[in-house]
Formats: C-alpha cells, structure tokens, sequence
C-alpha cells in the first residue's frame, strides 16, 4: 500500500491511504490544490496535477513500488517570499566580529519569518546582519528584506556573501535540509530544524546553494542541541566528490 501525505492549514498530516484521501475529498477537507505527497515525490504537488489519484470514486490507480537501490535525496531549492509561511523554520544568521571581513563569522538558527521579526523589533539583529534560506543567491543584509518595512524593492541579488554548504538528509516524509555549522572530513556540526534522534544514521547529498555537488555521504548524528537545532555528525562513508568538497570549506 502506498502512504500519502497532505497539507491541513500548516500541518503535514499522514501517513494515510488512498482510501482516506477519497474520504476527505468527499468531505470537501481537501481538494484539487491541496498538496500531497508520497514517496518518490521530490516535492510536494498539487492534486490536481499528481495523474495516478483520482478521488472521484473510480477505482485507485496501482502504484507498484520498485525496490531501488538506495541513494541521498535530491531536491529543487525554490525561494519566494510570497510563498514562505510566518512559522516555517527556514532562516539562518551569520554574525560576524568584523562585518566587512566576516572574520570568526557564527551561524545561528534555522529561525521562522516571525521570530526574525521579533528580533528585529527587540534590536537583537539589525539592518546588516546576514539572513540565508535555502533557494536564496547567497547571504543577504536583512535590511534588504521584507524584514525592513520601509524597503520598497526587495532585491535578493544583493549578495554580501557566497552560499553555504547544506546537507539533505534522508527522511520520512520529506527529506531534511541542514546547514553545515562546522565542515570535517570525520566529523561535522550542523544546524537544521531536524528533529535528529541521536544514534540514527542518515544518507546525504551536499549541496553549494542550489548545486548538487555530492550524493551519498553517509552520517552518524551523534549528539543533538535541540535548544540550538544543531547536530554533531560522524561521518562514516564519503566518495572522493564528496571528500573535496568538503575539505573545501573546512
């Protein structure tokens, strides 16, 4: 049986069967642009546009799972402002000692929209200090930002530093985005909204940005800050790929 996944206001409710999904479109709780998602999917999609389901009350359509060797997950990083919800945990911070130089620069977070926001109002992060999300060119002045008010055009190709490295994780339902706090070739820290279960083993793909650079780096998560989302990471198996890359922003 395949288990689906679907968007209820903010939440991201499942697994359920198709049967359930038949269910709740009948009762008019989901509909044709509810978002849904199975494995396989790289993104969540529309109902309206995933062919194999059709709520209508026909029979469901079979959907044979291959078995399939494993590999990292991929996905397609997007970034709209109009899009992002208040309470999504997609934000970092770089704050640095020296904002020109961004000499022994630290990273924080992720952080929501709102909490952003918060911080602003409370004077604990201002105008120029740096904000990333997944899909952006690279780091951003948050006066740059819808966080500034008064900034009548948002130009997020004002780029004040390159992109970070960012591990994709392996997940159910939905792979889990990290950046990399501190880059090692045995070990690394990375921040990230997890939850990460200390102990478990996950499979990666690292990414520049929206460049895929490397597949199938395997991670042990050793420890797990959730006061500070960050993760220590043992790292147990590497191609060369992902080796360079690596030692690259070590």
């Amino acid at each position: 049986m395949v288990n689906w996944y679907y968007v209820r206001g903010s939440e991201r409710v499942g697994p359920v069967s198709v049967d359930v999904l038949r269910d709740l479109f009948s009762k008019q709780e989901i509909n044709l642009e509810s978002y849904v998602w199975r494995k396989g999917f790289q993104n969540w999609e529309r109902l309206k546009d995933v062919a194999e389901l059709d709520l209508s009350g026909k029979a469901p359509a079979v959907v044979l799972e291959q078995p399939e060797e494993a590999a990292s997950p991929e996905m397609e990083f997007k970034f709209d402002w109009k899009k992002i919800r208040d309470d999504e945990e997609l934000f970092f911070l770089k704050i640095g000692s020296d904002r020109k130089n961004l000499i022994d620069a630290e990273y924080f977070g992720p952080y929501s929209f709102s909490e952003l926001r918060e911080a602003k109002e409370e004077k604990r992060i201002n105008d120029q200090t740096l904000v990333y999300a997944a899909g952006l060119p690279g780091w951003i002045e948050a006066g740059n930002t819808p966080l500034n008010p008064g900034k009548q055009d948002i130009n997020l190709d004002q780029v004040k530093d390159e992109v970070p490295l960012l591990l994709v994780m392996d997940n159910e339902p939905l792979p889990l985005v990290a950046l990399v706090d501190k880059a090692g070739t045995k070990e690394c820290t990375v921040l990230g909204a997890g939850p990460f279960k200390a102990g478990s083993e996950k499979l990666c793909s690292i990414y520049t940005g929206k460049v895929l650079k490397a597949k199938n780096l395997k991670i042990n998560i050793e420890e797990y800050e959730p006061k500070h989302q960050r993760a220590v990471c043992k790292i147990i198996e590497m191609n060369d790929e992902a080796r360079k890359v690596i030692q690259n922003y070590a």
